[in-house]
């Protein structure tokens, strides 16, 4: 029901846009998923710490990499809709009294 404030978004291994001190997900060729932060790439490696280990995978071993971005759709839209279905719900099932009208003295 609640999700993160963030998303991952694909990043290209071949223009070199991995930034450093940020957290991604990458999906190696040998089918291994990790989630870890980036602290230093090199042309041909890249260099992670995952649970406070540090690792090094091989650039030709990465099939897929995602970088952490913080979403505002996530921050604020998603509750903003959650919040407007309760209070759509719930005035839909509130019952109505009918007291009648009141007439003004003339």
């Amino acid at each position: 029901m609640f999700s993160s404030c963030y998303g991952y978004k694909n990043v290209d291994l071949s223009k070199n846009k991995i930034i450093a001190l940020k957290k991604h997900k990458i999906k190696t060729k040998g089918g291994k998923k990790i989630k870890a932060f980036v602290y230093n790439i090199n042309k041909d490696s890249i260099f992670l710490i995952e649970n406070e280990t540090k690792t090094r995978i091989a650039l030709a071993e990465i099939k897929q990499i995602k970088e952490r971005k913080f979403s505002h759709l996530k921050t604020i839209g998603f509750p903003l809709i959650y919040i407007g279905l309760i209070v759509l719900t719930i005035s839909e099932w509130s019952p109505t009294v009918n007291i009648g009208t009141i007439e003004s003295p003339n």
